[in-house]
């Protein structure tokens, strides 16, 4: 999308106040109470790339009806849907921070609510919690992005959910608990990491309220040649977990080798890389370091220095893959391993190059458009 930056019709925002409400929620400070690190890695034949992130319960209570920009996008998601109380009656529990987007939990009127924020949505819970009969645990919020939420038994000081063959602690603040976990599996919870017996919480009903509220603008390029594979490689992506800020990405530099494809992606807030087969179409987006989905902030093409994502490797011809961000005048870009030099594909700031099997250690060397050399180094 090249204007992510201009309102929706129903939300009448000044440009400048939307910039700074939409900053300060992604970058507020909150106090931390605890840290747990949940790896993901999907590992398939064509691919081997995973996402890291970090579940934090932070702030507490907080400022729940004054200075919150989080909470105002809560409650304005939710606001046309008549099932929550008005803003006034929203009081923040804590917040979890991922990797690249937060989870509040909130009580709206008393009822607990759960809010999935990233740079240009807001995804808002707006069904009772599902509870396990005769216990007090219930689910009550799952997304796309991996978020698992709901509300504890009253006797637990701890929860653990499990999905799959993935056991996880989750955060849990005054009896309402945040995990992020790949969710197309039965959700299981209990207060201890070894219970002898897990609580299957039952499936919801109701799904959550997702609102893009950030300023939209022109939809993406999806019909360029560029445009379409990185529309694919989304696509091939969501057969294991969606994209964050979907609408929000321009595609970039891209290489190609036999089946396998990685392409950069861009948007207002920075940059990222998809990978996937054409043979397959299973896809990952962001990085296997733990970066999550973006690998580089919107100003890491202002410095002298090129920003290189991890590479990635074919799985079937050992190739190596080697993407990242160039500074803005860069025009050329040259990828030299051994005895090798490889061409790489520039593309708005961003390049992509693909080298022979075993080529780990590279050079890079950047020229501008009168050919000089700008760069020259790892």
């Amino acid at each position: 999308m090249t204007d992510p930056l201009a309102p929706p019709p129903w939300r009448q925002i000044p440009a400048d106040v939307q910039d700074r409400i939409m900053q300060s929620t992604l970058d507020e400070p909150a106090v931390r109470r605890r840290s747990v690190l949940a790896p993901i890695a999907a590992s398939v034949a064509a691919l081997a790339i995973g996402a890291v992130f970090t579940i934090q319960a932070t702030g507490g209570a907080g400022p729940s009806n004054d200075a919150n920009p989080g909470l105002d996008r809560c409650a304005a998601a939710a606001r046309d849907s008549g099932q929550l109380a008005p803003r006034s009656e929203w009081e923040q529990v804590f917040e979890s921070p991922f990797q690249d987007y937060k989870v509040i939990a909130a009580r709206a009127g008393g009822k607990p609510v759960f809010c999935e924020l990233t740079h240009t949505t807001a995804t808002v819970s707006t069904a009772e919690p599902r509870y396990v009969p005769g216990t007090g645990a219930g689910l009550v919020m799952t997304t796309p992005l991996g978020t698992i939420a709901g509300v504890a038994d009253p006797s637990w000081k701890q929860v653990w959910i499990k999905t799959g063959d993935s056991v996880r602690p989750a955060s849990m603040v005054d009896g309402m608990f945040v995990g992020g976990f790949r969710t197309g599996d039965t959700v299981e919870v209990a207060n201890t990491e070894r219970p002898a017996e897990w609580i299957t919480l039952p499936v919801l009903e109701q799904p959550p309220i997702t609102v893009v509220d950030a300023r939209p603008g022109p939809a993406p390029d999806r019909s360029s040649g560029r445009g379409r594979i990185l529309g694919d490689c989304i696509k091939a992506t969501e057969l294991y977990r969606a994209v964050i800020d979907q609408d929000s990405w321009e595609p970039g530099a891209m290489v190609q080798a036999g089946n396998f494809v990685m392409i950069v992606a861009r948007n207002a807030y920075g940059y990222s890389s998809c990978s996937y087969s054409t043979e397959n179409q299973f896809g990952t987006f962001g990085s296997i370091t733990g970066r999550g989905y973006y690998q580089a902030d919107k100003a890491a093409n202002q410095g002298p220095a090129p920003k290189t994502f991890p590479i990635s490797t074919d799985p079937n011809v050992g190739q190596v893959f080697v993407a990242g961000v160039v500074p803005q005048e860069t025009r050329r870009v040259q990828v030299v391993s051994s005895d090798v030099t490889v061409e790489a594909d520039v593309a708005d700031s961003t390049f992509a190059a693909v080298l022979p099997p075993g080529s780990f250690k590279r050079t890079l060397r950047l020229y501008d458009g009168t050919g000089k050399i700008t760069y020259e180094g790892p």
